[in-house]
């Protein structure tokens, strides 16, 4: 008990908040009130779950800090001692206060050290929301869960190209099991940091505590995009899916320029990636307009279905290669006839 209250004064000392239970997580205590948390906020049950159950606390001022960021130190405390607490080292003497929970994150595969620092610096620092769900899934994953990734859930983030991409496939996985919804624009803002009031509601979620929303894919098809290419969209995130890849999502102006190129090939009869009116793939996305840092292009003619030119092209070493890169959020995808009825397939990539 003398170590629990030295425990809990230190943790206040720096804020933390973050109590050890005194109790089992399932026995029935009183929440405390907080001056700044109002039964009206969307937090609020979250709040009182947590701190009924000792997980979260508030400031010796009677306040909760709903709005206050979170240190990546503070996250993995909460996070190892809800499911790594056998782990969990005392920090030894000049160590960071949560350096102890920081191994316990590694050694219990929640974090991973070539991805995250235990230096004293990095564990002060306010935690980022795409690393907030990367570390979110792997506690999933530590209860037994298997997130799956819905098709198409991607087109409920409007920024998820602003997403890094080792955090695009864990963001996918969380948005799809209820773990996180993202704001009311529909924004994930991935680099934004963590607030007390939201770790609330992701523990909450991630442990069960409280139910966790509703999962709604919306379909999003671009102007100019076709039922076809759409089927081909589908069928290439699936393969992505099988290997835990992120889904791609179609881009309005990468459609325009895939469509351009289709009908550029099927009016003047050629089958190449170099045109002889709009040049290579990179010019042709320059006089489009589009931005890009690296680019590639899947061309395909005389498949009559999308599933047919899909299986070609994952047939493919380097159809395929373009296909499942996890360094492409988005694509464009479209089709064009010819004379004799010749379909023409494109597939264009970029970032």
């Amino acid at each position: 008990m003398k170590a629990q209250n030295r425990n809990r004064r230190i943790l206040l000392a720096i804020a933390v908040v973050v109590m050890l239970a005194a109790a089992p997580w399932g026995s029935a205590q009183a929440a405390p009130s907080f001056t700044d948390v109002k039964s009206s906020d969307w937090f609020y049950n979250d709040v009182m779950t947590l701190s009924g159950k000792e997980i979260l606390g508030g400031y010796p001022d009677g306040t909760f800090g709903p709005g206050n960021p979170v240190t990546l130190g503070q996250f993995l405390a909460i996070a190892t001692r809800l499911v790594a607490g056998s782990q969990i080292e005392p920090s030894g003497p000049g160590d960071h206060w949560a350096y102890g929970n920081y191994r316990a994150a590694v050694a219990s595969g929640l974090i991973s050290s070539m991805d995250f620092a235990g230096t004293a610096r990095a564990l002060d620092a306010a935690v980022a929301r795409e690393d907030m769900a990367y570390i979110l899934v792997n506690i999933a994953k530590a209860n037994g869960e298997t997130l799956s990734t819905l098709s198409g859930i991607e087109n409920s983030i409007k920024d998820f190209a602003t997403i890094s991409a080792s955090r695009r496939d864990a963001v996918l996985r969380a948005y799809s099991n209820g773990l996180l919804t993202g704001g009311s624009d529909k924004n994930f803002k991935p680099k934004n940091q963590l607030s007390r009031a939201e770790v609330a509601a992701v523990f909450c979620r991630v442990m069960n505590y409280t139910p966790r929303p509703a999962v709604q894919v919306e379909v999003q098809v671009p102007t100019g995009a076709t039922p076809e290419s759409v089927r081909a969209l589908e069928l290439v995130n699936a393969e992505r899916s099988k290997r835990g890849f992120p889904a791609l999502v179609m881009d309005a102006a990468l459609v325009t320029v895939a469509k351009a190129k289709a009908e550029d090939m099927a009016i003047n009869g050629y089958f190449a990636h170099e045109s002889a009116c709009y040049g290579s793939v990179g010019e042709m996305l320059c006089t489009f307009g589009v931005d890009w840092s690296y680019c590639a292009e899947n061309l395909a003619v005389g498949q009559k279905t999308p599933e047919k030119v899909v299986d070609a092209w994952m047939g493919s070493p380097c159809h395929s290669e373009h296909a499942l890169s996890v360094q492409f959020a988005k694509t464009g995808i479209a089709t064009a006839k010819d004379s004799k009825g010749n379909i023409y397939w494109v597939q264009l990539f970029a970032f």
